[in-house]
Order: structure tokens, then C-alpha cells, then sequence
């Protein structure tokens, strides 16, 4: 057996594979007498069928299982032996019609190669990482939904800020009616507003769902999806009620904060700091996205474009055009630069995730979860078990080993990266994300 590389660029290689039928004779051999072993084929008695028999029905096909065998195994084991770093998976080319009576077979494989990866840190430009503040407004905002939520509901006749409605709508694409539950002051649209008012002589309206809420979350709740074009529904009230705030008062202070809290003053400042320590991760999501997209954009290196196509065009479980696979590689290209990007930073900054790290995670997590339903004192088997069924779940793993990733690259970015700092509004920073 011969293996050969041509070099046809830097990013693009040939592989071939030169086998001959010596290289797998005796596999061969052993495949048929133990075929002869087994065989049941009329006019013979089992086990005793001469080998020309066996050889005559079997022996091509079998050639060409071991070839096949022989020729992934090596490879796989010269590609780790050379180091070849590459993208998708080996392409064969023209291995198909072959004469597996002839003495020597060629395999020839395309490879895409990994390009090499130069790592700008620091950044050029310094990278903004947020302050997050919980400023009197929000607080306030907050506080009134606390009120509301921990408040009475009670029925009315009279529509306000303050009104919420149960009711049922249908609408094309959905026979069947649908409960849903929404309050006046989700309602974007002026025209639907205007149409509630009349809950005393109208219980069913019919709407456009154009302009319809203010946030996505609505959407999700009445078509299951934020509509990409409008869709029109009937709206069947069903309940109308009023929610009245609960007072500011000791009763609430424990409901809300289990007692830490005695004041107003106190209730506002326990809040703020309970919002800025959670806002402190979206701060830092965002940071780690936008040091992220500034490698992708000023980190320059090519790509095997034409093979990844043709990668995509072979390996696609829907046949699709050449044409087709060139879109697919449009949309993936983003992501394909990162993970080229991600792999030199681990690479470079030598980080190891081992299965130890991961169960600790874990663990973690586990006792976290459990303290927030009340259970301190879980016992260790019990514990053990938990993270043996986790560590047994590869999705569970994969997701705890990207965080534990996460957060080594962030740290990574912390270290390397240039940023300056800026203090926000909770607002303002989510006009922000917005925008980016």
C-alpha cells in the first residue's frame, strides 16, 4: 500500500491511496472460511462447502469490503499521523466502477485544508463593556409591576391602563380556538385600544395583528410566532378584569423579600442591587459577542470555498444544486470563521476542559437547583447520582463544556483585549442590543 499528497494550493489537497489485492489477501481468507463455516447453500451440507464454491459467490464482494476497510482506516490514520488540520470530510473522487478482480485499486480523496490563523490582540479599536444601571425610573417600573403582580384581580366594567382580558381568538391556520390572556397596556395599536373600550357593548372584535403588541413575548403567546406578515384573527372576551396594586406595606416587603426588608427606601435599594448583579451577565454576553464579531471581521484568512461548496453540493441529505450548495456555504461561512477562530484561541492559549471540570459544573448546578426549591441538605448519593445521569447525557455534556468554554474565552478576551468602560441605563443599553 502507497499513500501520496499533491499539494493542488494551500488549501485544497489530493490524497492517494495505491492498494494492492496482496495488501488484503489474508483478511480475505479469513472472511471466507469462516463464510464457509457458516454458509448454508443448497446441495451442501453446513460447514462443509468447498472453498471454490464459497470463493465463486463471495470472494469479489469481500475484496471489496476490505479494500474499502483498508483504505478509511489508513485514511484516517495518515491524516493524524501528518497533523492535517481540515474542514467538512475528505471528497472521493472517480472511486466508483471499480475492478475488484484486478490486482491494485487507487482511491483518490480531496481535501479542504484548514488555513493557518494569526490572532489580532489587542484589538485596534477598544470594544465598549457596559455598566448596567438600575436608575430611579427603572426601579420605580419595576416596583409598580411588583405591585400589580402580587396585587387582586377583580371583575370590571370599565377598561383601563390596569385591565387585563381572558378570551379565545381564531384565525387562518388555526380552526380550533385558542385561549389567551393579555392586559390593556400590552396593546400597541390605538385602533385595538379604541375597539376594547367598547367591552360593555361588544364582546367579540375582529383585528389585523399589524402593530398589534410591543414586545415580541405577546406574539409568541397568541400565534406561537412573531408574524412575518399580518394575520388576521377574531377576539372573543371572555373575562374582563381589573388588577389592583397591592400596598407598600410589611405584608408585601415579606412576600417579595422574605423579610430582609423594612422600608420602601430599603425595598428600592435591595432592587437595584439584585437587578445590577443580573444585569452583570448581560453585560458581560454582550462584551464577549462583540469582541467575538470583531474577530471575525478584522481577522483575515481564506477559505476553501470551492471544495466547501462541493462538500455541501455531496453531502447534503436533500439533493440540492450545485447552485444551492453555494447559498448553504454563503450562510454558514460566518459560523465557519468563527470555529476556525475559536480553535486558535483555545489552541494558542493551551486551554483543556477535562471531564473533571465538567462534573464540577455539575455539581454546581445541582446544588444551586435544589437550594432554590428548599433542599440544602441533599444527600451525597443522591448528589453523585444526579451528575452520573447528566455526565451520561452527551447534549447535557456538550452544553456544559461550551459554557465552561465560554467563560475560559471570556476571560481570555478580559485579559488580551482592549475595552473601555461606559455606565448605562438599563433602557439605553437595550436600545443598544437592538441596534447591533
Amino acid at each position: 500500500m502507497n499513500i501520496t499528497r499533491r499539494e493542488q494550493s494551500k488549501l485544497h489537497a489530493v490524497i492517494t491511496i495505491e492498494v494492492s489485492a496482496k495488501d488484503v489477501e489474508k483478511n480475505v481468507e479469513k472472511v471466507l472460511n469462516n463464510y464457509r463455516k457458516e454458509a448454508s447453500l443448497p446441495g451442501f451440507r453446513k460447514g462443509n462447502i468447498p472453498i471454490t464454491v464459497i470463493e465463486k459467490k463471495y470472494k469479489t464482494a469481500v475484496i471489496g469490503d476490505e479494500v474499502n476497510k483498508l483504505v478509511n482506516s489508513s485514511l484516517q490514520k495518515y491524516i493524524e499521523t501528518e497533523k492535517i488540520k481540515f474542514l467538512g470530510n475528505p471528497i472521493p473522487l472517480d472511486n466508483e466502477n471499480i475492478d475488484w478482480k484486478s490486482d491494485s485499486f487507487t482511491f483518490n480523496f480531496e481535501l479542504g485544508i484548514s488555513p493557518k490563523i494569526k490572532l489580532k490582540f489587542p484589538n485596534k479599536r477598544p470594544i465598549t463593556r457596559y455598566n448596567i444601571l438600575a436608575d430611579d425610573n427603572f426601579i420605580n417600573q419595576e416596583l409598580i409591576k411588583l405591585q400589580k403582580q402580587y396585587g387582586k384581580i377583580v371583575p370590571s366594567n370599565e377598561v383601563s391602563s390596569s385591565s387585563e382580558f381572558s378570551a379565545s381568538i381564531t384565525y387562518d391556520g388555526n380552526e380550533n380556538n385558542k385561549d389567551v390572556t393579555f392586559s390593556y397596556e400590552e396593546i400597541k395599536s390605538k385602533k385595538v385600544k379604541k375597539e376594547l373600550n367598547k367591552i360593555n357593548s361588544i364582546k367579540e372584535f375582529n383585528f389585523s395583528s399589524k402593530s398589534l403588541f410591543h414586545n415580541d413575548n405577546a406574539f409568541l403567546r397568541f400565534f406561537g410566532a412573531v408574524p412575518k406578515s399580518p394575520i388576521n384573527f377574531k377576539l372573543s372576551v371572555k373575562e374582563h378584569n381589573q388588577r389592583i396594586p397591592c400596598d407598600l406595606n410589611q405584608e408585601f416587603f415579606d412576600k417579595v423579600f422574605g423579610g430582609k426588608v423594612k422600608s420602601v427606601e430599603d425595598c428600592k435599594k435591595e432592587l437595584k442591587n439584585n437587578y445590577e448583579n443580573h444585569f452583570k451577565n448581560q453585560s458581560k454576553q454582550k462584551f464577549f459577542n462583540d469582541m467575538t464579531e470583531n474577530l471575525i471581521n478584522n481577522t483575515k484568512f481564506s477559505l476553501p470555498k470551492d471544495f466547501l461548496v462541493k462538500w455541501l453540493y455531496k453531502t447534503s441529505k436533500n439533493k440540492i444544486t450545485m447552485d444551492e450548495a453555494a447559498l448553504e456555504y454563503l450562510k454558514m461561512e460566518k459560523g465557519i470563521r468563527y470555529q476556525l477562530i475559536e480553535s486558535s484561541i483555545i489552541e494558542e492559549n493551551k486551554i483543556k476542559i477535562s471531564p473533571d471540570d465538567i462534573k464540577a459544573l455539575f455539581r454546581e448546578n445541582v446544588e444551586k437547583q435544589m437550594m432554590i426549591y428548599g433542599r440544602k441538605n441533599i444527600s451525597e448519593e443522591e448528589l453523585n447520582n444526579i451528575v452520573k445521569r447528566l455526565m451520561d447525557n452527551q447534549d447535557e455534556v456538550k452544553r456544559v463544556y461550551n459554557q465552561i468554554l465560554n467563560e475560559k474565552i471570556y476571560e481570555i478576551f478580559n485579559e488580551k483585549g482592549k475595552f473601555k468602560s461606559k455606565s448605562i441605563s438599563y433602557d439605553n443599553f437595550i436600545k443598544i442590543s437592538k441596534k447591533n
